[in-house]
């Protein structure tokens, strides 16, 4: 009711604009008048959502009936700050790639409600990024691409268990890591300074390319 009333307000002003403009002058104020019309009824369906869905539907997020665990987007979801991941905090599912490109963003974190990414997951090309972190995150069924990220010290994803493939290239800073990956199709690790492979137990994988010198290693002597 509250909605519907804010919505017959709207409409009780617009007519009230259009009245005061005078309708005798249609040539003068014709334009006008369309334009102010069409402004508010693109506002109106808006006004019945909560704010969070305000939130998702400005990021092209397609929700379901049954407790808003799935959001889609079939073009991606495009992050340029914290927030458009926070947006995603009520989905279990999310499906559409998740990307981090050339963003000025210290930490990244999946919101620790997602547990399931359908796509992939990027964050590249920027030097600003010291720490990755999906403490809720189980399942990325496309690529998770590290590259580039010249600050990156912290990758944290104690639950990722099924991935994929992985690609972190170029991550000077990075030493350690915390997943839980024990299923994986292909794995590129390189140029990094991780001198272990904890957080892999694997099951399951098809190419394993580890090009990371201490890595390397570590690989070889305890195979």
């Amino acid at each position: 009711m509250h909605t519907s009333a804010v919505a017959i307000g709207l409409l009780g002003l617009l007519s009230t604009a259009l009245f005061a403009q005078g309708m005798s002058s249609p040539s003068e104020h014709g334009n006008d008048e369309v334009a102010l019309v069409e402004g508010v009824i693109d506002r109106l369906p808006l006004l019945s959502l909560p704010s969070h869905e305000i939130i998702n539907r400005q990021h092209g997020v397609a929700q379901n009936s049954s407790g808003n665990t799935t959001c889609s987007n079939t073009s991606g979801f495009e992050i340029q700050q914290q927030s458009d991941l926070d947006a995603l905090a009520s989905c279990t599912t999310v499906t559409g790639n998740i990307i981090v490109t050339a963003v000025a963003i210290d930490t990244v974190t999946i919101p620790q409600g997602v547990q399931k990414i359908t796509g992939d997951v990027t964050v590249s090309q920027t030097s600003s990024v010291t720490a990755f972190t999906a403490s809720g995150l189980q399942t990325i069924t496309g690529t998770f691409e590290l590259l580039n990220l010249t600050a990156l010290q912290t990758l944290t994803a104690p639950s990722l268990t099924t991935v994929g493939s992985i690609n972190f290239v170029i991550l000077p800073l990075l030493q350690t890591m915390s997943l839980g990956i024990n299923s994986i199709g292909n794995v590129l690790i390189s140029d990094t300074e991780l001198s272990s492979l904890d957080g892999f137990s694997l099951e399951t994988v098809n190419d394993f390319d580890i090009s990371t010198l201490p890595l390397f290693l570590h690989y070889i002597l305890t195979s």
